[in-house]
């Protein structure tokens, strides 16, 4: 693991951890403290709750009893309906206009003091019914007859006590639509212990309204509901929605719940956690949103510093790890600071300065004794006898008419005047490969012509720089040794390829080749490190592969220079590699 990543991970645990942990106490303190509110703000509401709701019951139950218990001369309620208790049995047309004035008085009485009634109705045995709404919208369905409701037969085994609907349009008694509830009573004759019919009055759901109390609906709920027959009677949440809360889940999911008079019906308070949290999140949101913050902040700063720190360093490392070659560079960043990275810099280049200086007079030492023996290889040949006589012997073979030995003479004094030519060590592969076309027609004419030569150099290549005499004697060792005794159909190529940064030149023949062991002691040799010699020492290898090898090592430095691959009876591909010190010449497209 780099460096930088140890640091920023080390930065990054102390920022994080203390961040992590105080989030995490905090939450922890605030979802308690949350939800010891919302206990005692449930409880608070249901006993609230508790209270209204049997007030509003008791204020229903003393409507009925008031009107049951009404006696006032003509207008009591039990002497105006004993005419009416034998079932079937209807008094006179009179009886019934007097009863039904008399029981409109009473309950229009009634109405006056309780404002939350739309209607009374009273049925009775014989089956007359007797009417009075406060309402033009809630009227009794014309013709309706309660026997065979659910709601008549639930009163009726009521024995008195009240019954009590849910709220709801009903319109199956009531006309308009409008959302109701009623209440309803069996009347009896207490004296003469008979039926007189049964009261109903509709209702405002007004009186029954507890959503006044609660403050946060999403989350609370206030729900009444007679338990004998597992109807809802009242609920805070919608009733009439498709898939609303049905009886069991309002017991399953109750916190509170408790009894009301009458005891069959039970108040229930439900709190939805889940809303809850989303409720009080907002405090929630924001201290997760500042420790996210605090978070960033400390990443940020790790990375920030880790990069700081790290930085000269890994430049340092980059720069060190590239020094190759004949030539160290310096750096020149960070010299300005005082600090250990500073120090740091500035011995570094110190040391590279020392080497550079160093290399550079080693590598000048070389040269020089390189440049020396071949001047001395140059003075051994008098060239000016050699180039006259080669003049001599082509100035005959023009008269003789001998046009074999008049181009061998040329090629050979071509080859002579390159090799001995001073101005450069450095040729371009042009003028080395007309130095070895020279060599190939010296050797066409000495070998009749029984092999071929072919040359794949692309023209964007031919003015590259090379040193002078690395190409022909490759090729004169593969007529040496790889195409030995040359027979009918031999070939030899060369090819070049350019690269980003280097180019290659491959010399190959197809004779005999080598066998392993040779292949793998002339690549040793190759490898081997430049050995120098007095002054105009030469060795036996001084025109061979070694010596080529050698001129390219120590004027290129390591990593270029030939590299050999042959295979017995199959020929030989010696691999030249060179830098690319002049910029490639573009094809140019024929016009």
């Amino acid at each position: 693991m780099k460096l930088r990543h140890k640091l920023f991970l080390i930065l990054l645990f102390m920022a994080l951890l203390p961040t992590l942990c105080i989030t995490a106490v905090s939450y922890y303190r605030y979802e308690k403290t949350s939800q010891q509110q919302m206990k005692e703000y449930s409880a608070n509401l249901f006993s609230k709750a508790v209270q209204q709701a049997n007030a509003s019951l008791a204020e229903l139950e003393n409507a009925t009893n008031l009107f049951a218990s009404y006696s006032s001369g003509d207008y009591s309620l039990t002497r105006n309906l004993r005419p009416f208790a034998d079932i079937g049995k209807i008094p006179d047309d009179l009886t019934v206009y007097k009863t039904q004035q008399n029981i409109r008085y009473l309950c229009q009485n009634i109405i006056n003091a309780y404002d939350f009634i739309y209607g009374i109705y009273i049925f009775t045995p014989s089956g007359v019914k007797f009417t009075y709404e406060n309402t033009q919208n809630d009227r009794l369905n014309y013709g309706y007859t309660p026997e065979d409701s659910t709601w008549y037969e639930r009163t009726m085994e009521n024995s008195g006590q009240l019954y009590i609907s849910e709220i709801g349009s009903h319109e199956d008694i009531f006309q308009g639509g409008t959302d109701s509830f009623y209440i309803s009573k069996s009347l009896y004759d207490i004296y003469a212990s008979e039926n007189l019919g049964v009261l109903l009055i509709n209702c405002d759901p007004a009186i029954f309204d507890l959503s006044s109390l609660n403050t946060i609906p999403d989350v609370t709920s206030i729900t009444i509901a007679n338990t004998e027959y597992k109807q809802l009677v009242y609920s805070t949440l919608s009733l009439k929605k498709e898939g609303g809360p049905s009886f069991q889940d309002i017991e399953k999911n109750a916190a509170y719940k408790a009894e009301l008079s009458p005891a069959s019906l039970t108040l229930y308070t439900s709190v939805d956690y889940t809303k809850l949290y989303r409720e009080f999140n907002t405090t929630g949101i924001l201290l997760l949103s500042i420790s996210v913050v605090f978070i960033f902040i400390g990443i940020v700063l790790a990375l920030y510093f880790s990069r700081t720190v790290t930085k000269p360093i890994e430049h340092l490392s980059r720069k060190m790890s590239r020094q190759s070659g004949t030539h160290l560079s310096s750096s020149t960043l960070y010299l300005d600071r005082t600090d250990e990275i500073g120090v740091l810099y500035n011995e570094y280049n110190s040391m590279i300065e020392q080497l550079d200086d160093a290399i550079k007079t080693n590598y000048q030492n070389k040269l020089i004794s390189l440049d020396a023996q071949m001047k001395s290889l140059e003075a051994r040949i008098n060239s000016h006898f050699l180039f006259n006589t080669l003049e001599a012997i082509n100035s005959i073979a023009s008269i003789e008419g001998s046009e074999q030995i008049m181009t061998m003479a040329m090629s050979l004094g071509n080859m002579f005047r390159y090799a001995i030519k001073t101005q450069s060590e450095l040729v371009t592969l042009q003028e080395e490969i007309d130095h070895v076309m020279d060599y190939i027609s010296i050797q066409s004419i000495r070998f009749s012509h029984r092999f071929r030569f072919c040359l794949h150099i692309p023209d964007s290549m031919r003015h590259l720089k090379v040193l002078k005499l690395i190409l022909q004697p490759i090729v004169e060792n593969s007529f040496s040794h790889g195409l030995k005794n040359c027979q009918f159909g031999h070939q030899i190529y060369i090819y070049g390829f350019l690269k980003d940064t280097y180019f290659l030149i491959y010399v190959v023949d197809d004779g005999k080749g080598m066998t392993p062991r040779q292949l793998s002691e002339l690549n040793s040799s190759l490898m081997e490190e430049p050995e120098f010699k007095e002054l105009g020492h030469r060795t036996n290898q001084s025109i061979g592969l070694k010596n080529i090898n050698t001129r390219i090592e120590l004027y290129y430095g390591k990593g270029y220079g030939l590299t050999a691959q042959s295979k017995p009876d199959k020929g030989t591909l010696m691999q030249i590699k060179l830098p690319l010190l002049d910029k490639p010449i573009p094809p140019q497209e024929n016009a």
